[in-house]
């Protein structure tokens, strides 16, 4: 005769049960989390990408004579809508460097708005420079162009960063707009000793998916080893 199955061994067969598909649904919750994330910040750099304007500094030549005349910077705007004002701190080395001169480019004006500067407020190895635009009509310009030219002389020898510290653009409602900024370097009377570094705020989203893509992976490796083997 076969003895009944009591409700101990219910209890116990679920419990069992439970136990071995408990381990499974938590991989599960994991990799529907982290694709979920790896999603969201994929999508979130390729909406920063596309609507990010650039700004970045160009110099005619890195390596500069220290007894040389003064040179120019040029502060440019890349993938911009509408822009309607600028401002910016810009930073150098004093001991190397000396302010000359600010002056607007032809970008902020090129849509047929009334442009107006601020003269440029200099300090010690740092310059603010503000333009502003007048009216509601017409639109900003958009695309790609030259907002101002910092002309700096040389004093001494040695390597300067130039910096862009502080950079707001808006449209003409003057809501300010999405922007990233790039740095450069200038050497007076030697040869360049090193680059300007990692961009993190361009690259800083790339390192965080590959970390969740890599962390993804080890989760997986880890729950096919200890997953439950079949009878």
């Amino acid at each position: 005769m076969i003895a009944p199955f009591s409700h101990k061994h219910k209890r116990e067969a679920s419990e069992q049960s439970g136990g071995a598909g408990r381990g499974p649904l938590c991989w599960r919750w994991l990799w529907t989390g982290l694709a979920v994330a790896v999603l969201a910040l994929v999508a979130g750099l390729a909406v920063t990408g596309a609507q990010q304007a650039r700004v970045h500094l160009e110099v005619p030549q890195q390596q500069i004579n220290a007894k040389g005349a003064p040179f120019p910077v040029t502060v440019l705007i890349d993938g911009v809508e509408n822009l309607g004002a600028f401002e910016f701190l810009f930073a150098f080395d004093a001991k190397l460097l000396k302010f000359v001169e600010a002056k607007e480019g032809a970008f902020l004006g090129s849509s047929g708005r009334e442009v107006q500067c601020l003269s440029p407020r200099a300090s010690e190895g740092l310059v603010k420079f503000t333009c502003l635009t007048l009216g509601p009509t017409p639109d900003g310009p958009s695309g790609s162009g030259v907002l101002a030219t910092v002309t700096l002389e040389p004093l001494a020898e040695g390597t300067s960063g130039l910096e862009l510290r502080g950079i707001t653009i808006t449209n003409p409602a003057a809501t300010k707009l999405p922007i990233t900024s790039q740095d450069s370097l200038v050497a007076v009377g030697q040869p360049l000793e090193s680059s300007a570094g990692i961009n993190w705020k361009l690259w800083g989203p790339v390192v965080a998916v590959a970390s969740l893509l890599a962390l993804a992976a080890a989760a997986g490796f880890a729950w096919w080893v200890r997953r439950p083997r079949g009878a």
